[in-house]
């Protein structure tokens, strides 16, 4: 109809958005942008976190033992303890020079009764090529000509602070791990996994050393995996910011791998006494590494020098040096510093010649590695009774395995405190002198026998013979 009107559709119109609701939707949109990009960061920081991990660390971490944040916190708290401890150190300090004294480490020693014989056997069945792991194993003379090992050092780390390591000596079998030269860069360690670095020896100490803790003929604990650090040059010295670069680099990698309790560091070498290097060595011994310094070869009172004097006060080992009759040598230091005593004269370990050579030196650089080795067989006892020892517990159970009043100290050593305490395995044995005696005087008697025996016959046979003449 003309009066009616069609009723036309009712029209909505669009939410328009207003200017404020487009920018709270862009900020959502890079909120959860932002967001993905954390939570695929922190998968990647996982991953790289378990996966930079030794395998046993891995472990505990994927069973839900420790984390990620554990490894990393402590990690940090060891590089904030070392930062402290570079921000103290002057230039004139950090440029002191440390090393070896090469007229102290005679290769020709000429200390009488060190041959050892070949009718000894290792652990794994090899025979024993040095005098003072035949000592070692045993709690009195004489030598028995055989060493015998309970423990081989399985699952601990030993890092060798020194010269390098010839590494391809067959005496290491496949046991060299990463390691580190701490001479390329002044208060760094660069790994040598770097191709523009290396850890070889050149000078023939270090080796000397790790193969009297870690080999199969020479070593005391031939299972031990090695960590070559040289903070030494080829000319067997080097400074103290060397040395403690590399002791900075051992703590490091130690913590970042959870190896606390499967770790000694070795360090045959020695400076005048030094508060910052004795410092590090502690701070290393806080992290939870055992640490086995050479007490020194200057013939003086240990607490003189460092890092040897270190161990007065600390859980760090300082070793002094006997030879094959128990004697403290000459040239070794002595005093309240000396925490032990060991095999250090005239012994016989790798050179660098070849990859099959040997050689002898003495020394308490030769001492220290006896007892690393030591140390690395108490830890992996420990790690067996599923026990990681902090070095606190390693030294006392070091000095409880000691072989006690056996040595033969000087008035003056003896004046000056030292500790009568010779280095013996957990599995040392006592020899009975009197059945030794036994055998070595029956062993005569049937010699004098025969002796006569064969005079008779000669002097009879000569008789006939001039008779028949």
């Amino acid at each position: 109809m003309p009066g009616n009107k069609k009723a036309e559709p009712v029209v909505i119109p669009k939410a328009r958005r207003t200017k404020d609701a487009r920018t709270e939707s862009a900020t959502n949109r890079w909120a959860a942008i932002l967001g993905c990009c954390v939570c695929v960061s922190l998968i990647v920081f996982i991953g790289v976190g378990v996966a930079s991990v030794d395998a046993d660390t891995r472990d505990r971490i994927l069973r839900g033992e420790a984390t990620v944040y554990d490894v990393f916190a402590s990690w940090r708290e060891t590089t904030q303890r070392w930062d402290g401890l570079w921000g103290n150190m002057t230039e004139t300090e950090a440029s002191k020079p440390v090393g070896v004294d090469p007229e102290m480490e005679p290769r020709d020693g000429d200390f009488a009764g060190t041959t050892v014989a070949s009718a000894g056997h290792h652990a794994s069945g090899r025979t024993p090529e040095s005098w003072g792991i035949d000592r070692v194993d045993q709690h009195n003379l004489p030598l028995d000509g055989e060493y015998t090992s309970e423990f081989a050092g399985r699952g601990v780390h030993v890092f060798v602070l020194d010269t390098g390591v010839r590494s391809d000596h067959d005496e290491f079998g496949d046991r060299i791990e990463t390691g580190a030269n701490c001479l390329a860069r002044r208060g760094y360690c660069v790994p040598d996994t770097n191709p523009n670095v290396d850890s070889w020896d050149r000078q023939g100490h270090g080796t000397h050393v790790a193969c009297t803790v870690a080999s199969t003929l020479y070593g005391v604990s031939d299972s031990v995996m090695v960590h070559p650090v040289k903070v030494l040059g080829d000319d067997g010295t080097g400074s103290v910011s060397q040395v403690i670069a590399g002791m900075e680099w051992v703590s490091q990698s130690v913590v970042s791998n959870a190896w606390q309790g499967k770790s000694v560091a070795v360090m045959s070498l020695g400076a005048e006494a030094d508060a910052t290097i004795n410092a590090a060595a502690e701070s290393l011994s806080d992290t939870g590494v055992s640490v086995v310094v050479a007490a020194g070869n200057n013939a003086a009172d240990a607490c003189r020098y460092s890092p040897s004097s270190a161990a007065r006060d600390s859980d760090v080992i300082s070793v002094g040096a006997t030879d094959a009759r128990d004697t403290l040598v000459d040239f070794s230091n002595y005093g309240p510093c000396v925490t032990v005593l060991a095999p250090g004269a005239a012994i016989n370990s790798c050179d660098i010649a070849h990859m099959t050579s040997d050689t002898v030196m003495s020394g308490t650089s030769m001492a220290a590695p006896h007892v690393a080795g030591v140390v690395a067989q108490i830890l992996e006892r420990g790690l067996l009774q599923d026990k990681l020892l902090t070095p606190a517990e390693v030294k006392a159970e070091l000095l409880d395995l000691a072989t006690k009043g056996e040595a033969k100290l000087t008035a003056k050593a003896v004046a000056s405190g030292t500790e009568n305490v010779l280095l013996a395995t957990p599995n040392a044995m006592v020899i009975d002198r009197e059945m030794s005696m036994t055998i070595v005087s029956g062993a005569s008697l049937i010699c004098l026998v025969f002796s006569a025996c064969s005079m008779c016959v000669c002097g009879g046979g000569g008789s006939k013979e001039k008779a028949a003449k």
